[in-house]
Formats: C-alpha cells, structure tokens, sequence
C-alpha cells in the first residue's frame, strides 16, 4: 500500500460519509450533507488509499472564532491500521489553522473516545444523549401558539441564535431552517422571541 493521502472531499463523496455514518447508526439527517457542504465546502477531509477514500471527517468553519469537527469515520475494512489517529489531528491541525489564534474549536464525540479527545487538547463541556420516541406522546397542554420560523424577522433568530452559539453562524442558520425535509417552529411572546426547533427527517424518523 502507499502512504495515506489527506485530501478535500467532493459533494457525492460527503454523502457517501454521511452514508457510512448510517451504517453506524447514527441515523443522520436526509438534508445533512447538502446543508454543511453549502456552508463551507472547504470543511470536509478524506483520507485515501490507492485511489479510493476509505475515512474522512468534518471540520466546519462558522467564522474566525468557531469551527466544528464532526462526522469522523473510518470505513470498517480500514481500521486498526493508525488511519484515523492521522485524520484526526490532520483535520485538527487543519480546522485550527481557518481559525483565528483564539478560536475556539468544538465536537461531538461517543463516550469510549473521550480519553483521546482529551490527549488531544480538548475537554468536556457538556453531556448529552439522545432519546427516540417509538409511538405517539401525550399531547402537550403548552399555551404557546408556535409559528413557522420563516416569519421570524431575520435579524430577530440570528441574535437570539447568537446567545446560544459560541459564534455568529448566519450562513449555516439560514441553511438550516431551509431544509426541504424539515418542519421549524417558533415561540414567540410579546413580540420576544422565546425559542426556536427544527425538526428534520432522518434514515430513521425524525430528529428534533
């Protein structure tokens, strides 16, 4: 075998990714690779060997002082040989070097792996987990009318956007809410807005 190529990935080739994090069960969502790849197309990483991609991984830049790495996978055929080490302080080192001196990098990552996540400079932040409703809930006895997010002023979601995000992210927020197999709703108080969900379509159902 040569020696691994660390190269940018291509549209199709996101999708493919997105298709082997279904196979692992992550269940992304149907619009998920079309809408990272529209906000930064420089922000995807394979690995290859021989001609053929056989891992890759994100690195999304929302601006100067955040990014995000995420989707990292190694196909199942190739693991164990020290690809995804590589990858992933390639993709590190990579997103770091699109970002100002002080920005900030986040991820996602599966609780065995923290331990390497750690050695490599990060820590934790928050917890959390994922929940899947198998039938019908309960109505909700809220009193909250919810309108579409399309009829919140533009400048009114992308501040309050802002207080929840460590950046501003106008370019993936305005791709976000536009999903075609999403449903998006607001909570709107006094003309305040209070909140904000999307609700998109997965492998599997639907993620909120």
């Amino acid at each position: 075998l040569n020696a691994p190529l660390l190269r940018a990935m291509t549209a199709s080739e996101v999708k493919q990714l997105v298709g082997w994090a279904a196979d692992e069960g992550w269940n992304p969502g149907l619009d998920d690779a079309s809408t990272f790849y529209a906000i930064d197309p420089d922000g995807f990483i394979a690995v290859e060997l021989d001609g053929e991609m056989v891992g890759g991984g994100a690195i999304v830049r929302h601006d100067s002082d955040f990014g995000f790495m995420g989707l990292f996978i190694i196909h199942p055929d190739h693991r164990g040989m020290g690809l995804g080490r590589t990858l992933w302080y390639a993709r590190r080192e990579r997103l770091s070097s699109r970002l100002a001196s002080s920005g900030t990098i986040g991820l996602d990552g599966v609780e065995a792996m923290c331990g390497f996540y750690v050695r490599g400079g990060f820590r934790a932040a928050t917890r959390h987990i994922r929940f899947q409703l198998a039938r019908l809930a309960p109505a909700s006895d809220a009193t909250f009318q919810p309108v579409p997010v399309g009829l919140v002023p533009w400048k009114q979601l992308a501040e309050f956007d802002r207080t929840c995000f460590p950046s501003p992210r106008d370019a993936y927020l305005s791709e976000w809410i536009a999903q075609p197999s999403s449903c998006s709703f607001a909570s709107i108080e006094d003309g305040t807005l209070r909140g904000y969900a999307i609700s998109r379509r997965c492998r599997v159902g639907w993620k909120i």
